[in-house]
């Protein structure tokens, strides 16, 4: 099952229960409405039995005290309902506000300029920063999207310099650089912490680095095997020494000398002044990577554009006549029954009491069932409108091309889904019943005394013009106050989702507190917001009192009886239409994601005119001509007229300086990034295909693997495809699983955790429930879960990402066993760092700055290649 139909499933149970909310919303309101008038119905009934007579004094203001009850009998079950959900809310702060917090007294630490060059020159980030436009004040965008995965590394190594603690601990840093830059590294910026008296803990799977630590752990099966300095594990002969002559470790020691290393020092520190003369300036900040989330200004009501998206979300042209009618014949019913009681006391027809009483019952009964039908026609809008606009929402979120969201923060995508949708799922419909009472009701009103008092039209007018002011001065302030609120909750949002993405890195620099702090400012800026909405309301309130004592005064004064009526009326519909207008705010700000028209979109997933047969790519032969590609408009190339020939089945190994476009090639051979020029897959020209086709018949094993929520089935086979027995292989060839372990013995073993957020190998099994994010995998699970999957679809072409950075000497040796046995005749396209990876393969591609550096088939290439660089 694709990703947007599980999103498509778990939202149509979600609408069951807002239907279900809503329908008991209408009841409710039906019961509110009719309850005091049926009420009403039998006490008039007695009266008249007991005292055989009908007093109009004691029938209207009873008839007034009845009305009373409706508010609160409306709003009693909506309270409750309120009080339950802060119950909820509040259990689940408990656990938080009683959960063990970490106490620590470290400090952000701002370094002096002088450390900071130090570690720029260190860890060469002079050279990626400086050739950037806003040099060190660059902006890297949410998650670092704007940084390769080599940079990534890079600036997390210039962090823990910059942090100057005495004990530093480094996990396999240097996994995702390349080899010349990773020595440049270690020498230039991890031993020289050593030289400086810190203590470095660094966990590595690059064996030729070893020999310059001054002590050596062995781990395996997460217990110490082996401990002391290299030589004395080398004499030892056990399995460091086993690993260290297998994967080279000595000769990349020897390549090494004490004396390369001080050209490796002069080397950085010279290149860093060179740069440092060709930019000596800071940044301007002027290239912008997140795009400021746009805040519009001026009435809601009045805009066509959002009114349309909502009426035609919620398919108006069939639903608001009816729910038109059913308010029209409801507020009838409402003025007729008012005149009964005129006629009832006066006896206009003639007629026994009994007569008017039948009719009176009557008329309650039919404004029950006219105020139901009121209520479920605002619920079919409002359930077609949540619905429609979630969809097309959703759709368009899923096919907006990489750059949307390099330049979308995730906490506004968040805001939209989360806040605005719910306030058109429970609380716009609420507010929009409400308003399609109250404007019924005032009309009706002001006809019936006007007919009875025609000089109530004349101060009519003057408090309907001092009502229109102070509506219009309140509508405007309201309305902006809304959207800055959402603006702001957005940035509370991305604050929160990226501060518990980096949540270990936080703990470990010790910057929890200053986090808290930050996040504190942004719940107290959006309360801000709140609390402006809270008190414009008062304000409103209070000016509206006074413009309703005035229109009671004279009221009274003509003698109108039903005068409770009039001021309510008109309090409710300036207030209901003005939370109309307020919660329209998140239809506007959804229908913006809805329209397809403001996010641009990727290519069509299918195209039926252009669609491939069922057995291509049947050789797996790849060409390129021509082939340039920048990620947005208005940025340089990253890729510079590629042209190249893939034959079908042939192992072509990527090489190349970190920010070489390696990755950028992949992209592009995926489409996730359009290009210019163009590429053929066994001669047809995949630009003319439908997404969908392309990517489906192309595996890709990423350099970053992403693992959702779910099962271990479901991440092999999320379309359900294949049977069992095709998954179980899949895990046993990709080392998941041990390979002399069948099906039936694992699938009685349950998945058990070997310590914190890790699965025993041995005991995954194809129901084994994965964690968001794959937290409960290592990064090289993750990375042989992207190989199993690949070896499920058997596709013709399959991409390497850096797909064994993360992953022991010993399992990259499995891994490169199983692509050569197991990708025979596929064409295979891979992407690495170690070189030791790709020297068996077919041809070797050097990039260089988006450019073809060498291009050689030539074996004799691979005895030029340094095994360190």
């Amino acid at each position: 099952m694709s990703f947007l139909n599980r999103i498509a499933e778990t939202r149509k149970k979600e609408l069951r229960a807002v239907r279900s909310i809503l329908h008991a919303e209408s009841a409710n309101m039906a019961l509110a409405h009719t309850v005091p008038y049926l009420a009403a119905t039998l006490a008039f009934i007695t009266y008249t039995r007991v005292t055989n007579e009908f007093d109009v004094a004691v029938v209207f203001a009873s008839l007034a005290l009845f009305q009373l009850l409706r508010q609160p009998m409306m709003f009693l079950p909506r309270g409750l309902s309120v009080i339950a959900d802060a119950r909820s809310a509040l259990s689940r702060l408990d656990r938080v506000f009683h959960a063990e917090l970490m106490q620590g007294d470290l400090v952000v630490i701002k370094p002096e300029q002088s450390w900071g060059l130090l570690v720029e020159d260190a860890t060469f980030e002079w050279e990626e920063v400086l050739l950037k436009a806003d040099g060190d004040l660059t902006e890297i965008g949410e998650k670092g999207i704007n940084l390769s995965g080599g940079q990534k590394q890079r600036v997390n190594i210039a962090r823990a310099l910059y942090f100057d603690a005495e004990v530093i601990i480094m996990d396999d840093p240097l996994s995702a650089v390349d080899a010349h830059v990773g020595k440049s590294l270690f020498h230039g910026a991890i031993a020289g912490l050593a030289k400086k008296g810190k203590t470095v803990i660094f966990v590595t799977h690059a064996l030729h680095f070893l020999s310059f630590c001054d002590y050596i752990y062995t781990l395996n099966a997460g217990r110490i095997s082996e401990h002391g300095t290299y030589r004395e594990l080398i004499e030892a002969q056990g399995e460091f020494a086993r690993l260290d002559e297998e994967f080279g470790g000595k000769e990349a020691a020897a390549s090494t000398s004490k004396g390369s290393q001080s050209a490796i020092l002069e080397e950085v520190q010279t290149k860093a002044t060179e740069l440092r003369k060709r930019y000596p300036g800071k940044g301007t900040l002027e290239g912008k990577l997140i795009v400021k989330e746009a805040r519009n200004t001026g009435t809601i009501a009045n805009s066509a554009v959002v009114w349309k998206a909502y009426l035609s979300a919620g398919r108006g042209f069939i639903t608001i006549p009816l729910l038109l009618l059913s308010a029209i014949l409801m507020q009838g019913s409402q003025i007729i029954s008012s005149y009964i009681l005129v006629w009832w006391q006066a006896n206009t027809f003639n007629r026994p009491f009994s007569f008017y009483q039948m009719i009176y019952a009557v008329l309650g009964v039919s404004q029950a069932v006219l105020s139901l039908l009121l209520g479920v026609s605002v619920d079919v809008i409002s359930y077609l409108v949540s619905q429609n606009l979630h969809r097309s929402s959703i759709h368009n979120i899923f096919h907006a091309p990489m750059s949307f969201f390099d330049t979308t923060p995730l906490g506004r995508v968040l805001g939209v889904f989360g806040k605005d949708i719910d306030i058109v799922d429970n609380q716009l419909p609420i507010s929009m019943r409400m308003l399609v009472l109250t404007v019924a009701g005032v009309i009706g009103s002001i006809v019936t005394i006007g007919v009875i008092e025609p000089y109530f039209f004349i101060v009519a007018v003057f408090v309907a013009t001092a009502y229109h002011l102070l509506a219009s001065f309140y509508r405007a302030s309201a309305r902006e106050i809304k959207r800055l609120d959402s603006m702001l909750r957005s940035l509370l949002y991305s604050h929160l989702s990226e501060s518990l993405t980096g949540l270990s890195t936080l703990r470990s620099y010790g910057q929890l507190p200053r986090f808290v702090r930050d996040n504190e400012f942004f719940i107290d800026l959006e309360a801000r917001a709140v609390f402006l909405a809270h008190t414009n309301q008062r304000w409103l309130t209070v000016r509206l009192d006074v413009c309703g004592g005035i229109l009671v005064f004279f009221v009274a004064l003509f003698s109108v009886l039903n005068t409770s009526d009039i001021s309510p009326a008109h309090a409710g519909l300036i207030l209901t239409f003005t939370k109309v207008e307020n919660y329209m705010n998140a239809v506007e700000r959804i229908s913006h994601y809805s329209d397809s028209k403001s996010i641009s979109q990727e290519p069509p997933h299918e195209n039926p005119d252009t669609k491939p047969g069922p057995q291509w790519p049947e050789k797996g032969s790849i060409d390129f001509n021509e082939v340039s590609m920048k990620y947005r408009p208005g940025l340089p190339n990253v890729l510079h007229s590629i042209s190249m020939s893939i034959k079908g089945g042939e192992k072509v190994g990527v090489v190349g300086r970190t920010g070489a476009g390696k990755s950028s090639l992949v992209m592009t051979l995926m489409r996730i990034v359009e290009y210019t020029g163009s590429i053929t897959i066994d001669g047809v020209d995949i630009s003319k295909l439908g997404l969908k086709d392309l990517r489906s018949k192309i595996s890709i094993i990423p350099q970053d693997p992403t693992v959702f929520s779910g099962t271990v089935r479901a991440a092999l086979d999320p379309f359900s495809l294949y049977d069992d027995a095709r998954l179980w292989d899949a895990l046993r060839r990709s080392f998941l699983v041990e390979p002399d372990r069948t099906a039936s013995r694992i699938d009685t073993e349950e998945a058990v955790m070997e310590g914190p957020g890790t699965l025993t190998t041995a005991r995954i099994t194809l129901d084994t429930v994965l964690e968001a994010e794959g937290l409960n995998l290592s990064v090289g699970e993750r990375s042989l879960l992207s190989l199993a999957r690949a070896l499920v679809k058997e596709t013709k072409v399959v991409i390497l990402d850096e797909a064994t950075a993360s992953v022991d000497l010993e399992t990259d040796k499995k891994i490169q066993q199983t692509i050569q046995t197991e990708f025979v005749g596929k064409t295979l396209i891979c992407i690495a760092h170690r070189l030791r990876t790709i020297l068996g393969y077919d041809r070797i591609l050097v990039l260089d700055a988006g450019n073809i550096a060498s291009d050689s088939s030539n074996p004799g290439i691979r005895h030029t290649l340094d095994p360190v660089q």
